[in-house]
């Protein structure tokens, strides 16, 4: 009786196993799933590309059902959302970005800007100040003029004009740190540099 019993259990520990196996296999890969998402993705950024937030909004949300651990599609959701004026979504969109892949400069820059449209210019400096330094970043200029413009809203501005040299260091032509230092210096009187 007691083999019968011990035969028993380790059936049932082979049926647990064996079920659990199969539920691991049949657990969806998470790369065939990010294969399946990008492409949809890929067409709400086409829509957003086109000014159609609408529809972009749609499809990114489609690709978010197949996969939403994609720190590209999070950030890419936050711009929508940007867009679309729903700021706290769209901050909410890019710290998950973030989240999901520390070092994707974007995502900060972007949730930046989502600060700065709500008037918040310190939160907004701060989240800038983390990817300046960050010597792969490919475009340094757009963190350091967004510096360069909150501390010109801050009425700071010998600290908005250094960001906007700053910038101008990457890249002098740069229409948008050209701007902002011509707008500070009316505002502080020096219209020869102006």
């Amino acid at each position: 009786m007691k083999s019968k019993y011990y035969t028993f259990h380790i059936g049932l520990g082979a049926m647990a196993i064996i079920f659990f196996l199969g539920l691991m296999s049949c657990a969806p890969d998470k790369e065939m799933l990010k294969k399946k998402e990008e492409p949809i993705r890929d067409l709400g950024l086409a829509y957003y590309q086109k000014d159609n937030f609408k529809a972009a909004l749609k499809e990114l949300h489609k690709a978010e059902k197949i996969y939403a651990d994609d720190h590209i599609l999070q950030d890419y959701l936050g711009l929508t959302y940007l867009k679309l004026k729903n700021i706290d979504e769209a901050i909410k969109r890019f710290k998950r970005s973030i989240e999901l892949k520390p070092s994707y400069a974007p995502a900060y820059n972007n949730l930046g800007v989502a600060y700065m449209q709500i008037k918040e210019w310190d939160r907004a400096i701060e989240t800038f100040m983390k990817i300046t330094s960050n010597i792969v970043y490919a475009s340094p200029q757009y963190p350091l003029t967004n510096i360069g413009i909150a501390y010109l809203k801050k009425n700071e501005y010998q600290l908005a004009i250094n960001y906007f040299n700053q910038a101008l260091t990457y890249e002098p032509n740069h229409v948008s740190a050209l701007q902002g230092l011509g707008e500070t210096y009316l505002v502080i009187n020096n219209v020869p540099a102006a």
